[in-house]
């Protein structure tokens, strides 16, 4: 298989960045998601844990904590419309109460909208 045969995945990383602060003195993590072409899911994970150790060495004062997510991608071709990343969860929480749990907590920074502080 040649690395243009092999199929996409995408992998989520953790990292705390132990110099920017919340309003309340809280840390900051950052979720971020890289797209690698990889024989399977344990050579994605392996590509992932590199290219993180990467990312923290060469932004400043960032760590990376360890936590990877590889999900694989069933499209052959990456494009506008692909599927890169699904998680699924149970839960007992409406769909409103689940969004505000998990993903509009109101301490979100992100550069889509508003600038991060």
């Amino acid at each position: 298989m040649t690395p243009n045969d092999e199929p996409w995945y995408t992998a989520r990383c953790i990292f705390h960045h132990p110099a920017l602060r919340g309003e309340d003195g809280a840390a900051v993590y950052e979720e971020r998601f890289v797209l690698f072409r990889a024989e399977s899911g344990e050579e994605a994970v392996r590509m992932a844990e590199e290219e993180a150790r990467a990312y923290g060495i060469h932004t400043a004062g960032i760590e990376y904590v360890k936590l990877i997510d590889v999900f694989h991608l069933f499209d052959d071709q990456v494009g506008a419309g692909s599927e890169v990343y699904s998680q699924m969860r149970t839960s007992h929480l409406d769909a409103c109460e689940y969004i505000d749990r998990y993903f509009d907590t109101g301490e979100e920074r992100s550069c889509y909208g508003s600038p991060a502080p």
